[in-house]
Protein backbone atom coordinates (compact mmCIF):
# COMPACT_ATOMS: atom_id res chain seq x y z
CA UNK A 1 0.00 0.00 0.00
CA UNK A 2 1.14 3.55 -0.66
CA UNK A 3 -0.11 7.15 -0.70
CA UNK A 4 -0.36 8.99 -4.02
CA UNK A 5 -1.30 12.53 -5.00
CA UNK A 6 -4.67 12.68 -6.78
CA UNK A 7 -4.10 11.69 -10.40
CA UNK A 8 -6.04 10.76 -13.53
CA UNK A 9 -4.12 7.49 -13.43
CA UNK A 10 -6.62 6.30 -10.79
CA UNK A 11 -9.76 7.62 -12.52
CA UNK A 12 -11.76 4.39 -12.94
CA UNK A 13 -10.63 2.93 -9.61
CA UNK A 14 -11.51 6.16 -7.76
CA UNK A 15 -14.99 6.22 -9.31
CA UNK A 16 -15.58 2.58 -8.36
CA UNK A 17 -14.33 3.14 -4.83
CA UNK A 18 -16.34 6.30 -4.24
CA UNK A 19 -19.48 4.59 -5.53
CA UNK A 20 -19.19 2.16 -2.61
CA UNK A 21 -20.09 4.97 -0.20
CA UNK A 22 -23.53 5.31 -1.78
CA UNK A 23 -25.38 8.19 -0.10
CA UNK A 24 -23.31 8.03 3.10
CA UNK A 25 -21.29 11.06 4.22
CA UNK A 26 -17.61 10.57 3.42
CA UNK A 27 -15.73 11.61 6.55
CA UNK A 28 -12.12 12.62 6.07
CA UNK A 29 -12.23 12.80 2.30
CA UNK A 30 -11.16 16.43 2.06
CA UNK A 31 -14.32 17.10 0.06
CA UNK A 32 -16.92 19.65 1.14
CA UNK A 33 -19.75 17.60 -0.34
CA UNK A 34 -20.46 14.25 -1.98
CA UNK A 35 -18.86 14.33 -5.44
CA UNK A 36 -21.01 14.02 -8.56
CA UNK A 37 -19.72 10.69 -9.84
CA UNK A 38 -21.64 10.98 -13.11
CA UNK A 39 -19.99 14.32 -13.91
CA UNK A 40 -16.58 13.05 -12.78
CA UNK A 41 -16.85 10.06 -15.13
CA UNK A 42 -15.92 12.56 -17.84
CA UNK A 43 -12.09 12.47 -18.14
CA UNK A 44 -11.68 16.25 -18.43
CA UNK A 45 -13.87 16.88 -15.38
CA UNK A 46 -11.92 14.31 -13.39
CA UNK A 47 -8.58 15.82 -14.45
CA UNK A 48 -9.79 19.23 -13.25
CA UNK A 49 -11.03 17.69 -9.98
CA UNK A 50 -7.66 15.97 -9.32
CA UNK A 51 -5.80 19.20 -10.11
CA UNK A 52 -8.04 21.14 -7.70
CA UNK A 53 -7.27 18.63 -4.92
CA UNK A 54 -3.53 18.96 -5.58
CA UNK A 55 -3.76 22.78 -5.66
CA UNK A 56 -5.47 22.83 -2.26
CA UNK A 57 -2.05 22.18 -0.69
CA UNK A 58 -0.83 25.58 -1.93
CA UNK A 59 -1.21 28.56 0.38
CA UNK A 60 -2.25 30.86 -2.49
CA UNK A 61 -5.15 28.67 -3.63
CA UNK A 62 -8.55 30.24 -3.06
CA UNK A 63 -10.75 28.23 -0.72
CA UNK A 64 -13.92 28.75 1.30
CA UNK A 65 -13.70 30.98 4.37
CA UNK A 66 -12.39 29.08 7.36
CA UNK A 67 -10.68 26.40 5.25
CA UNK A 68 -6.93 25.93 5.46
CA UNK A 69 -4.45 24.46 2.99
CA UNK A 70 -4.51 20.69 3.07
CA UNK A 71 -2.66 17.91 1.32
CA UNK A 72 -4.77 15.08 -0.04
CA UNK A 73 -3.30 11.68 -0.71
CA UNK A 74 -5.14 8.69 -2.08
CA UNK A 75 -4.65 5.33 -0.45
CA UNK A 76 -3.59 2.96 -3.21
CA UNK A 77 -3.45 -0.79 -2.71
CA UNK A 78 -0.97 -2.53 -4.96
CA UNK A 79 -3.02 -5.58 -5.90
CA UNK A 80 -1.78 -5.91 -9.45
CA UNK A 81 -3.89 -3.02 -10.70
CA UNK A 82 -3.37 -0.11 -8.25
CA UNK A 83 -6.76 0.04 -6.56
CA UNK A 84 -8.06 3.19 -4.86
CA UNK A 85 -8.89 2.29 -1.25
CA UNK A 86 -9.53 5.69 0.32
CA UNK A 87 -8.25 9.14 1.13
CA UNK A 88 -6.13 10.76 3.79
CA UNK A 89 -6.23 14.53 4.13
CA UNK A 90 -3.63 16.44 6.17
CA UNK A 91 -4.63 19.97 7.14
CA UNK A 92 -1.55 22.17 7.33
CA UNK A 93 -2.71 24.11 10.39
CA UNK A 94 -5.65 24.34 12.73
CA UNK A 95 -8.34 26.98 13.00
CA UNK A 96 -10.29 27.39 16.24
CA UNK A 97 -12.99 25.18 14.73
CA UNK A 98 -10.54 22.48 13.62
CA UNK A 99 -8.93 22.62 17.08
CA UNK A 100 -12.25 21.56 18.56
CA UNK A 101 -13.63 19.28 15.88
CA UNK A 102 -11.76 18.05 12.83
CA UNK A 103 -8.10 18.14 13.73
CA UNK A 104 -5.18 17.82 11.31
CA UNK A 105 -6.16 14.45 9.85
CA UNK A 106 -9.12 13.14 7.91
CA UNK A 107 -9.21 9.52 6.77
CA UNK A 108 -11.81 7.86 4.60
CA UNK A 109 -11.57 4.21 3.57
CA UNK A 110 -13.95 2.61 1.08
CA UNK A 111 -16.22 -0.03 2.64
CA UNK A 112 -14.62 -2.99 0.85
CA UNK A 113 -11.14 -2.01 2.13
CA UNK A 114 -12.07 -1.61 5.80
CA UNK A 115 -10.82 -3.79 8.64
CA UNK A 116 -7.63 -4.82 6.84
CA UNK A 117 -5.28 -2.08 8.07
CA UNK A 118 -5.60 0.50 5.26
CA UNK A 119 -6.37 3.43 7.56
CA UNK A 120 -3.61 2.47 10.02
CA UNK A 121 -1.06 2.14 7.19
CA UNK A 122 -2.18 5.44 5.63
CA UNK A 123 -1.82 7.30 8.92
CA UNK A 124 1.64 5.79 9.40
CA UNK A 125 2.64 6.74 5.85
CA UNK A 126 1.42 10.32 6.43
CA UNK A 127 3.91 10.90 9.28
CA UNK A 128 6.76 11.98 6.93
CA UNK A 129 4.36 14.38 5.17
CA UNK A 130 3.43 15.95 8.51
CA UNK A 131 7.11 16.28 9.37
CA UNK A 132 7.73 17.94 5.98
CA UNK A 133 4.89 20.39 6.69
CA UNK A 134 6.42 21.32 10.05
CA UNK A 135 3.63 19.77 12.10
CA UNK A 136 5.30 18.83 15.38
CA UNK A 137 2.21 17.25 16.88
CA UNK A 138 -1.06 16.49 15.20
CA UNK A 139 -4.62 16.48 16.43
CA UNK A 140 -6.80 13.53 15.51
CA UNK A 141 -10.48 13.68 16.44
CA UNK A 142 -13.08 10.95 16.55
CA UNK A 143 -16.74 10.94 17.53
CA UNK A 144 -17.05 8.99 20.77
CA UNK A 145 -19.32 6.46 19.05
CA UNK A 146 -16.68 5.79 16.37
CA UNK A 147 -14.66 3.19 18.22
CA UNK A 148 -12.94 2.01 15.01
CA UNK A 149 -11.50 5.50 14.48
CA UNK A 150 -10.36 5.66 18.09
CA UNK A 151 -8.73 2.23 17.84
CA UNK A 152 -6.98 3.38 14.64
CA UNK A 153 -5.12 6.24 16.27
CA UNK A 154 -4.35 4.16 19.37
CA UNK A 155 -2.92 1.34 17.20
CA UNK A 156 -0.74 3.73 15.19
CA UNK A 157 0.48 5.45 18.33
CA UNK A 158 1.34 2.06 19.85
CA UNK A 159 2.96 0.55 16.74
CA UNK A 160 5.17 3.58 16.08
CA UNK A 161 5.96 4.28 19.72
CA UNK A 162 4.59 7.81 19.43
CA UNK A 163 3.82 10.11 22.34
CA UNK A 164 0.11 10.39 23.13
CA UNK A 165 -2.00 12.88 25.01
CA UNK A 166 -5.76 12.52 25.18
CA UNK A 167 -7.85 15.64 25.48
CA UNK A 168 -11.58 15.21 26.03
CA UNK A 169 -12.35 18.93 26.41
CA UNK A 170 -13.23 19.42 22.73
CA UNK A 171 -16.65 19.38 21.14
CA UNK A 172 -19.40 17.35 22.83
CA UNK A 173 -19.21 13.63 21.98
CA UNK A 174 -15.78 14.09 20.38
CA UNK A 175 -12.54 12.56 21.59
CA UNK A 176 -9.36 14.43 20.73
CA UNK A 177 -5.97 12.77 20.46
CA UNK A 178 -2.78 14.83 20.34
CA UNK A 179 0.13 12.87 18.90
CA UNK A 180 3.75 14.01 18.77
CA UNK A 181 5.25 13.59 15.31
CA UNK A 182 8.54 11.73 15.70
CA UNK A 183 11.71 13.20 14.26
CA UNK A 184 13.14 11.47 11.21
Amino acid sequence: MRLEAPSTRFHRSWLNGMAEFGDAHIDGSGLSSKPDLDALAEPAAFASFAERLRADALEETERPAGWVPSTTRWIIVEDGCETFAGTINVRHRLTPSLSTLGGHIGISVIPSARRVGCARAALSLAIPLMRQLGIERFLYTAHESNTASQRLVEAVIDSLGLAFEEDVDGAPATRRFWVKVPSA
